[in-house]
C-alpha cells in the first residue's frame, strides 16, 4: 500500500475546493502513469513500480500547483509530496493479527514551521 500525502496551509481558500481540484487532477493522470510505467520493458517489475510511484508523487504536487492557480490561492503547500508506504509484510501480519497496527510518521517543513502526521494501518 501506499499513499502520496501533502499538506497545505490554510488561509483563506475553501479546503473542499482546493481538495476536489486535486483529487480529479490527480485521478485522471494515474491510468497514463500506470500505463507508461507498465511499458518500460528496460525496467524490472519492481523499479517499474518504484518508477510509477515517482511519478504519481512529481504528478501529485503538479495537480496541487494546478488547484491552487484557478482561482488564485495564497495558501501554500508545505514541502513536496511525500509516499507513505505499508509493505507487504506489514499487511500480512496485521491480518495474522500478529499485530494489532502499523504506525509511520510523515514530517513537512516550511512556511516557518514543522508538521509531524501519524498515521497508523489496522486489520
Amino acid at each position: 500500500i501506499f499513499l502520496l500525502v501533502s499538506v497545505l496551509e490554510h488561509d483563506s481558500a475553501k479546503v473542499t475546493d482546493v481538495e476536489n481540484r486535486v483529487v480529479t487532477a490527480a485521478q485522471a493522470g494515474l491510468p497514463g502513469l500506470l500505463l507508461n510505467a507498465e511499458g518500460r520493458s528496460d525496467l524490472e517489475p519492481d523499479a517499474r513500480l518504484e518508477f510509477f510511484i515517482e511519478t504519481a508523487r512529481q504528478s501529485f504536487d503538479g495537480a496541487i500547483s494546478l488547484a491552487r492557480l484557478h482561482p488564485l490561492d495564497p495558501d501554500d503547500q508545505i514541502g513536496p509530496a511525500q509516499v507513505l508506504r505499508f509493505t507487504d509484510a506489514e499487511q500480512q501480519s496485521l491480518l495474522r493479527r500478529d499485530r494489532t497496527a502499523v504506525q509511520r510518521r510523515i514530517r513537512f517543513s516550511g512556511d516557518g514551521a514543522v508538521y509531524e502526521l501519524m498515521f497508523e494501518l489496522h486489520p
